[in-house]
């Protein structure tokens, strides 16, 4: 999977270290049958009732990725709709890019609610997703249902792992301790993102 890391250029997307909350609100976005794109007041909501932690149980490893972007393509061909990405507005020919993309990498997400009305909710739509979530490409389906568990509070979520395990902790606020990573979703229709604040912690 790629999480989104800046575009250093037209030609390069790297991915950062981990999942980001803006996959994470995608995809539950997803399971709760959000429109991503249309629903924005929707999706506004969830982001705004969320902070999203991170479990790095495996780093997994870099490769790159060659992908296609462009308007030079025939739409009246499933294939070519399949294979590219479909560039809406824009012009001239379509252009080969690097992705970067994380291998063999294992995460658990830990969100926790700040509305607790919502939790119920997310928990029904996790075990029995309205539309089907998928990871990164439409033909990477889950093989298990994602869904560990409702737990009171962050350290009970984390009390199972084996010690020194690494986790990201989103807070609230800039600090000597925290990083600025940049995958809080603006939610204005794409894929803009602004910057929320997480620190490196070990369990």
């Amino acid at each position: 999977m790629s999480f989104g890391g800046d575009m250093v250029s037209s030609k390069w997307r790297g991915t950062n270290k981990m999942p980001t909350m803006s996959f994470v609100i995608g995809f539950l976005c997803s399971c709760l049958g959000i429109s991503f794109r249309k629903e924005l007041a929707k999706v506004k909501e969830l982001r705004d009732s969320v902070k999203v932690h991170v479990v790095v149980l495996n780093h997994g490893r870099r490769i790159v990725d060659y992908q296609t972007a462009g308007t030079n393509y025939d739409l009246k061909d499933d294939l070519e709709k399949l294979s590219r990405v479909i560039k809406l507005g824009g012009g001239g020919d379509s252009d080969v890019y690097k992705k970067e993309l994380l291998v063999d990498g294992k995460f658990d997400v830990i969100v926790e609610v700040l509305d607790p009305l919502l939790t119920e909710k997310l928990v029904s739509s996790l075990k029995s997703p309205k539309w089907m979530p998928f990871l990164g490409r439409k033909a990477y389906h889950l093989s298990d249902i994602p869904f560990g568990g409702v737990f009171p509070g962050l350290e009970e979520a984390l009390i199972n792992y084996p010690k020194g395990v690494v986790y990201f902790q989103q807070v609230l606020y800039n600090s000597e301790e925290a990083e600025a990573i940049k995958d809080y979703p603006l939610c204005e229709g794409d894929n803009r993102t602004t910057v929320r604040y997480i620190r490196e912690k070990r369990i």
